[in-house]
């Protein structure tokens, strides 16, 4: 060998090996993390539908149609710091939904029309300490027995749970809640409440607090088993107060569930018994298309003899268009004990996000 061709192949080794060695001392590339906007962000969702009256429980043989817009909630968001968070929900909901003249004010809650309020209205304080989990919320925030009871059965754009559509309790209310997770095995939340309501944000009406509490237990990921207890006094011999259970299974596809809640002493709903059941299931998995089938039995056995029993119920097809869009065609059939017919109705709905 030459010393013309010992030079190229020491020269061509050095290059290979050297080539190598960066390879290796190169760093990997770093995939840039989405980072919030210092702004915060924000989001929405809303509930548009047509309810056709088949059957009216007055015997009115006139059977009206109408457009609904239910619900539009809008939704900003804020990260500040590691641990701590704000969140502020404006809603736009119907005059004539609210409870006499709360929050409208004066005779505008016989004229029926959408206004403009805050729903949500909070920061959080979220850590995690071994392996208890700690979760804090101050200021305008949402019912943890309700919150629980919608997020299992993935149905509020379809109808309200028992617990709120029945006055047992309210969505939102003024006060602090503290959640204390164990291992993911349960979850144990507990809210000192002014009482009164969202609608009564700015005109507390007695000084009397309520105490909600829930605990919630997670055997197996996907089931869920609950327990609640309200007590709330407005005065020295005045009392608001129930307790219940429910069971369910709640994951991406399937939610199926039931809660049972008993009304033991109310200013608001009706004393006794109350099942709310429900289903809500995908066949995108069974199929190959994100066929909905939903629906909901609740029952009302009131204590008081004078009181009517209630049982209503719907159920539909329903079809998921993505994320951001799902639809349903929903047979809805509601009667009390003494009417003489029931309330029927075919509705179409939608739920839309953005």
């Amino acid at each position: 060998m030459n010393f013309k061709t010992l030079g190229l192949t020491l020269t061509l080794a050095a290059a290979l090996g050297g080539g190598a060695v960066f390879a290796q001392d190169a760093p990997a590339p770093v995939k840039e993390e989405k980072k919030e906007s210092k702004m915060g962000s924000l989001s929405g969702e809303a509930y548009f539908g047509y309810t056709q009256d088949l059957e009216d429980n007055d015997g009115n043989d006139k059977k009206d149609g109408s457009f609904t817009l239910d619900r539009v909630y809008v939704t900003w968001k804020k990260d500040m710091g590691d641990n701590f968070s704000a969140r502020v929900t404006a809603d736009i909901a119907d005059v004539s939904t609210t409870d006499d003249n709360a929050v409208s004010g004066g005779d505008d809650a016989t004229n029926p029309r959408g206004y403009f309020f805050v729903k949500y209205a909070y920061f959080q304080y979220k850590n995690k300490i071994g392996d208890i989990g700690l979760e804090t919320q101050a200021g305008l925030i949402g019912n943890p027995i309700i919150g629980i009871t919608d997020k299992l059965g993935g149905m509020r754009w379809l109808t309200q749970n028992q617990i709120d559509s029945q006055k047992i309790n309210n969505s939102a209310d003024l006060g602090v809640s503290l959640a204390v997770d164990l291992m993911g095995f349960a979850t144990l939340t507990g809210a000192v409440l002014n009482g009164e309501g969202y609608k009564y944000v700015f005109d507390e009406t007695y000084s009397g607090k309520s105490i909600d509490t829930l605990l919630s237990i997670t055997p197996i990921k996907g089931l869920y088993i609950n327990g609640y207890f309200k007590n709330e006094y407005y005065a020295k011999d005045q009392v608001d107060r129930f307790f219940g259970a429910g069971i369910a299974w709640s994951d991406k596809l399937y939610k199926v569930g039931v809660n049972y809640v008993y009304v033991s002493d109310s200013e608001k709903a009706k004393l006794g018994s109350y099942i709310d059941a429900w289903a809500n299931a995908n066949l995108n998995d069974a199929i190959s298309m994100p066929v909905l089938i939903v629906g909901r039995f609740q029952y009302r056995m009131p204590k008081e003899s004078s009181d009517d029993s209630l049982t209503s119920f719907f159920f539909g097809p329903g079809y998921q268009f993505n994320e951001n869009l799902q639809t349903a065609a929903i047979f809805g059939y509601s009667k009390a004990e003494s009417a003489d017919d029931a309330d029927m109705n075919l509705t179409l709905k939608a739920e839309f996000k953005f």
